[in-house]
């Protein structure tokens, strides 16, 4: 992180183009070169297989099925030589990654190659996250374009939380930072569209559409035009919903791994640590609720505030990176280091000087 630090700081000014191919060809390379090293910090790409094989293998729900009831089947072995547990409940993620787990377990490979695919999806997309950087910067603040895109690439978390471990959250990040990127172009449709994909592949994306929504209702696009693009922009969602989520669909219940992996006291938050000081005085059964609305309630305000004061590209991203700050630290109800891909991408579209 002082080596990171150091970089951006010579970053600070416009890079030749020598010194701006060497800034992002090292750490693309750093990315690939990670591809060939196993998962060491967490398990969840091994849940993602899990996941993926109660569809493929087991012909279950992952919404209705846990992942633990892969421990009888014929890859639980080959996922334990991994660090593999059977602790993970239903799935909590969107239709857009559960298709995509299905569709890496029902492949004829072994788990090496399933890591490795959902390694390489996960590098992908933090690569194309990295180039969005660089298109709306140079569109925003031309001036910061190469201090915006090498504070993304070079972050040692960036690096080793989705190149080394795989994490589906540059999935969402990309279509996050494609809406965004849309948006701006004034293509409210299509930033319409990718933010559904967003939200359909992890649903923490839901916080920035009031922030797009005021965006667009103030950057002067024709009424008319900008009507007919929201309804084919809606429209184009729902279906894209409709048909991710239709083989999976199980009522109420098709989110609850959300309820059972998101819940506060789990892991180091801000509303875990209200809750362990406050049922010092009450019961927890009692605090909990309490707990979350205060912590929903806290979010929803910040994110209208930000929402009220969205006037232009810079406004925008700049409340989107606020929101996306404010969650993390105050509302997240549990937390993991890898919660931090998305904040560290929308910081990286209003870099300063500082």
């Amino acid at each position: 992180f002082l080596l990171y630090s150091g970089l951006l700081s010579i970053c600070r000014d416009e890079l030749d183009r020598r010194t701006r191919a060497l800034a992002f060809t090292l750490p693309v390379l750093c990315n690939v070169a990670w591809l060939a090293a196993a998962p060491s910090l967490s398990i969840d790409v091994l849940s993602y297989i899990s996941h993926g094989y109660v569809r493929a293998g087991l012909g279950e729900n992952p919404y209705l099925v846990p992942s633990s009831a892969v421990a009888t089947s014929p890859i639980a072995a080959d996922l334990a030589a991994y660090g593999w547990r059977p602790v993970h409940p239903v799935t909590p993620y969107g239709p857009l990654i559960t298709q995509l787990e299905t569709v890496v377990a029902g492949l004829p490979w072994s788990v090496d190659g399933m890591v490795i695919a959902f390694k390489v999806v996960a590098v992908a997309c933090s690569l194309a996250t990295a180039a969005l950087i660089w298109v709306i910067l140079r569109q925003v603040r031309p001036d910061r374009r190469d201090l915006g895109t090498a504070a993304y690439l070079w972050n040692p978390m960036i690096v080793v939380e989705l190149a080394g471990e795989g994490h589906n959250d540059a999935i969402m990040v990309m279509f996050v930072l494609l809406a965004l990127a849309l948006s701006i172009r004034r293509r409210a449709a299509g930033g319409l569209i990718a933010m559904a994909a967003a939200i359909l592949a992890k649903y923490l994306p839901a916080l920035f559409i009031p922030l797009q929504a005021a965006y667009l209702w103030r950057t002067g696009l024709d009424p008319r035009r900008l009507a007919r693009q929201v309804a084919v922009g809606v429209a184009v969602s729902a279906l894209l919903a409709a048909a991710l989520f239709a083989p999976y669909w199980a009522g109420i219940e098709t989110f609850s791994g959300i309820r059972l992996t998101g819940g506060v006291g789990h892991t180091g938050s801000t509303p875990t640590m209200m809750l362990e000081v406050l049922s010092r005085v009450a019961t927890e059964s009692a605090i909990r609720p309490v707990v979350t609305a205060v912590a929903a309630c806290a979010l929803v305000v910040y994110v209208a505030t930000r929402a009220i004061n969205v006037r232009d590209e810079q406004t925008l991203l700049r409340a989107a990176a606020g929101a996306s700050v404010a969650y993390v630290l105050l509302a997240s109800p549990s937390y993991w280091p890898w919660y931090a891909v998305l904040p560290v991408a929308l910081l990286a579209l209003v870099p300063g000087r500082r």
